[in-house]
């Protein structure tokens, strides 16, 4: 006859009891959890759209890039180019026009208003004074990849000179926005120029 104590039996009772946490435990874990990622999502989120607009900025750069390449292919040197007088309609949609044939899927908003946000801010906050979604300087676009582009151009001989020792001598300029009519429509965030030279794109 097999004896049983009070103390073996207690001790199989509590082998068989499942441990599991109270209420109160798991409520402050949750919180614990939310302030903590409260913490660190925003920058989360802000370095994966960092490195979204440097991938689409470079991919926007090379697309330029080969087509500038392959506008002096087929068109000669650029200051022999035909883009009209410096910061005019006309010569805007000239050089636009050289562009587009090596710009795949391109949505032509061309002289049209268009294709751009409505205000463009600088880095204090300051309102651009030359939008481009309805300035007459600008051809505009947007290309396959939803970058809205505007082109302006500096007219025939490519000899106007910014003022910038790696922008001498250049043709014209590309205003882009990466994403379009989105926000934050920021300098140098979203909202970037190419200055097209004799060079190349730079």
């Amino acid at each position: 006859m097999k004896y049983t104590t009070k103390r073996s039996i207690d001790f199989r009772i509590a082998l068989k009891t499942k441990k599991a946490f109270t209420l109160a435990e798991v409520l402050i874990t949750l919180g614990i959890i939310g302030i903590v990622a409260a913490m660190t999502l925003p920058a989360t989120v802000a370095k994966y759209k960092e490195k979204v607009f440097v991938e689409r900025l470079k991919q926007t750069y090379s697309i330029f890039s080969q087509a500038y390449l392959r506008a002096l292919n087929d068109n000669g040197p650029a200051e022999s180019w035909d883009i009209g007088e410096f910061a005019t309609m006309d010569g805007a949609v000239k050089l636009y026009d050289i562009f587009k044939p090596y710009l795949l899927k391109v949505s032509d908003c061309r002289e049209d208003y268009g294709c751009f946000a409505s205000d463009y801010k600088t880095f204090t906050g300051s309102s651009y004074g030359y939008a481009p979604k309805n300035h007459t300087m600008y051809a505009r676009g947007v290309l396959a990849n939803g970058v809205s582009f505007a082109v302006t151009s500096h007219g025939s001989g490519c000899s106007y000179e910014p003022g910038f020792p790696y922008t001498s001598k250049t043709c014209g300029i590309i205003y882009v926005d990466l994403n379009g009519y989105k926000t934050p429509n920021m300098s140098g965030i979203d909202y970037f120029g190419f200055f097209i030279t004799r060079k190349g794109v730079v």
